[in-house]
């Protein structure tokens, strides 16, 4: 399929996936979906908050205090989730 792309993974026993990067934004407390987005391609994840962020501000017209993400967004220049 066109649509899907070969993700590396560089572990042993999974070396790849198949799919698109996703990215979902849920309220810490309830846990609604406030914003879902696919990147095509293979981008790294710290490349992904800033766009994310970016949907949440435009759905709910409120810019998020909070991120709480995984390690591979460390150092990529979002010191306060502003958009």
């Amino acid at each position: 399929e066109p649509e899907v792309d070969c993700i590396s993974k560089g572990k042993a026993r999974v070396r790849y996936e198949f799919g698109c990067k996703v990215s979902v934004a849920t309220t810490l407390d309830e846990g609604f979906v406030v914003g879902m987005r696919s990147f095509p391609g293979t981008p790294y994840d710290g490349h992904t908050l800033r766009p994310a962020l970016e949907q949440v501000t435009i759905l709910t017209d409120q810019r998020p205090d909070l991120a709480v993400v995984d390690r591979g967004y460390r150092g990529h220049g979002e010191e306060r989730p502003a958009c």
